[in-house]
């Protein structure tokens, strides 16, 4: 990924070639677009696009952080300064937030989280994991660490994901999963969130 207008390139180090590596989550560098050694960011992420967002103005990264393959746990918000390295927190560790999308205007951070589990009860697949899943809703957070999280979905029927901000940073378009796996696109406006259905039931996988 290009960043730091251009100046940067980020990327996921494997030195093993390792599919289980890989599927742990890796160490995310930076390597100067002109030449010279790369620098780690001092975090680990699942290898996934949407565990990356770019701010708008190429300068800072917002990111899934966390080791470990399942998205149920260990993963918090935090944003990293593409100039300094410094990573800063916007969740906390009783919650697994995923999926980062920086509103155009530069000031928020829309993700999707659900409470972490308090045991290892989940550390593998299955109706534990698939409960604490059904609990994830949209919230935003300020880029400063000293903002607090607001949820802005709370829809007991559906698992929220993928957050995407319209371009003037208005609204999110997101993805709803029912009990039934049905998959449909909604909108809502950040200020007064009334989330509609725009699209769906869309294909199954």
């Amino acid at each position: 990924m290009w960043a730091g207008n251009g100046k940067q390139i980020l990327f996921w180090e494997d030195p093993d070639f390792s599919a289980s590596a890989m599927a742990d989550g890796l160490e995310l560098f930076s390597v100067p677009a002109d030449g010279g050694p790369p620098r780690s960011m001092g975090v680990s992420t699942l290898v996934h696009n949407d565990m990356l967002s770019l701010s708008p103005d190429g300068t800072r990264l917002a990111i899934g952080a966390g080791g470990g393959r399942y998205e149920w746990e260990q993963k918090r918000i935090a944003v990293i300064d593409l100039n300094t390295s410094t990573v800063s927190h916007l969740t906390d560790n009783h919650t697994a937030a995923v999926c980062p999308s920086w509103c155009p205007r530069r000031d928020r951070i829309a993700f999707a989280a659900a409470p972490s589990p308090s045991t290892r009860c989940c550390r593998r697949s299955g109706e534990p994991a698939r409960r604490l899943l059904e609990k994830r809703r949209i919230w935003i957070a300020g880029v400063s660490p000293a903002s607090t999280p607001l949820q802005l979905t709370a829809d007991p029927l559906y698992r929220d994901e993928e957050p995407m901000w319209s371009a003037d940073g208005r609204h999110i378009l997101f993805a709803r999963i029912d009990r039934g796996n049905n998959r449909t696109l909604w909108l809502m406006d950040v200020e007064s969130p009334a989330p509609i259905r725009v699209a769906g039931p869309l294909c199954k996988r």
